[in-house]
């Protein structure tokens, strides 16, 4: 078993942005900052889990390593590939919403 973060539980709730858009200002900065505190207690109680489904592994007998580079690499290559992949079937809104993604991701990192 390797330590690749290939499996933490993710949730994710959608709203309706016109819906969104008419609600009062009060009440749209409510619901922004309950999002806020429910993503980072969802990102929470995913590794919380992650660590100890990891543990549980551990004490079990299985070794837990993280993974060398060459196998990073290889990853990071397969995912870049099945991104290319995915592109020539996805529209103009997923594309973007990738876009999206990417960009903060990088300005995370």
């Amino acid at each position: 078993y390797y330590k690749v973060n290939a499996w933490i539980p993710k949730n994710a709730v959608f709203v309706n942005e016109a819906r969104f858009a008419k609600l009062p200002p009060a009440t749209q900065q409510t619901v922004l900052k309950l999002a806020k505190d429910y993503e980072a207690r969802g990102w929470d109680s995913s590794r919380q889990t992650y660590e100890r489904d990891e543990a549980e592994l551990a004490k079990t007998g299985v070794r837990v390593p993280n993974p060398d580079v060459t196998l990073q690499g290889d990853m990071r290559r397969l995912g870049e590939r099945l991104t290319r992949e995915w592109l020539h079937t996805a529209g103009t809104e997923e594309v973007d919403i990738l876009l999206n993604f990417e960009n903060k991701r990088s300005k995370a990192n």
